[in-house]
């Protein structure tokens, strides 16, 4: 199906909670039992955190797409490439990041970039690039700041390449692409403000519209996930059947839950596009859980479609 990326954060936006981060005040004996007492509810559920430079992952049959993101939002550094949805267990505590890197790719070929925080006074993963490596692909952080400052100037020399190789092309084109972004920019804008409408028939009208990609989707996930009227919900679940990537996928997965059964057979319309064969067996335990008929039956369909 194509989506081999998408399952990856998928499953885990199904599952995975974000990290709560320690509020000031808060007692040091307090913080350092949460690990301690947290329980994962069942299969897809992880928890992530950075702390004093250290990280913690505890995940249970998590989708390792989500587990990188998550790492990556709390770490601050960036992914480029394609992550995949393989199930895993960890429980990692307190360990360096370079080591939890290589305990979630041990099995990818990847690049990792590094820099020296000279505020932190150490060095800090700034990016991370999946997918096949050359053999001068780093897996540990540069042993010195001049090997990092290297690595900056280097990346400012390609910079400076990609900005002539852009300005070699035609201008009148820039100008007319330019005025497209800002027409769509400004529609795009528009449909969202309408989604906030008091009117659900408006609401719908707006989600109808909606590009299922960059702000607008967050938009329609946030709208599948809350919105009061089940026509809004139907409709933003039959919207992200038309998106690629794992946000897209992990919101049908949770949209799986709503108490409306309309919602519920859109959502699973939508998964068979979205998804791919590595959400079947989430989609089978959500369906499990079902006493409509209607759903349990359509659920089959899309495991057999899935598998």
């Amino acid at each position: 199906m194509g989506c081999a990326a998408l399952a990856v954060a998928v499953l885990g936006v199904a599952g995975c909670k974000p990290a709560e981060k320690a509020k000031p005040g808060a007692s040091a004996p307090a913080a350092a039992a949460a690990p301690a007492e947290r329980e994962l509810s069942g299969p897809g559920e992880a928890f992530v955190e950075v702390r004093d430079g250290l990280v913690t992952v505890e995940c249970q049959a998590a989708p390792r797409g989500l587990v990188v993101e998550k790492l990556a939002r709390e770490a601050d550094f960036e992914i480029f490439g394609d992550l995949d949805a393989r199930p895993l267990t960890l429980d990692l505590r307190a360990q360096p990041l370079e080591a939890v890197v290589a305990a979630l790719l041990e099995d990818l070929g990847y690049r990792a970039q590094w820099r020296f925080d000279a505020k932190a006074d150490r060095h800090v993963l700034a990016r991370i690039e999946i997918g096949e490596t050359t053999g001068d692909a780093v897996r540990a952080p540069p042993s010195t700041p001049e090997q990092a400052k290297r690595r900056e100037l280097a990346e400012k020399v390609r910079a400076r390449m990609r900005e002539i190789r852009e300005k070699r092309g035609s201008e009148e084109q820039k100008a007319e692409l330019a005025a497209r972004r800002e027409e769509r920019a400004r529609s795009e804008a528009d449909l969202l403000e309408q989604a906030r409408s008091s009117n659900p028939d408006m609401r719908m009208e707006a989600v109808a519209g909606l590009e299922p990609e960059g702000a607008a989707l967050e938009s329609l996930m946030d709208i599948l996930k809350n919105d009061p009227d089940a026509r809004v919900r139907e409709k933003a679940a039959e919207q992200a059947g038309e998106a690629n990537g794992f946000l897209a996928c992990a919101g049908l997965l949770d949209a799986l839950n709503d108490p409306e059964p309309a919602v519920v057979l859109r959502t699973l319309d939508s998964l068979e596009f979205a998804c791919d064969e590595t959400v079947e067996p989430i989609v089978r335990q959500r369906c499990g859980q079902s006493e409509n008929q209607a759903i349990r039956e359509r659920c089959a369909e899309a495991i057999d479609f899935l598998e």
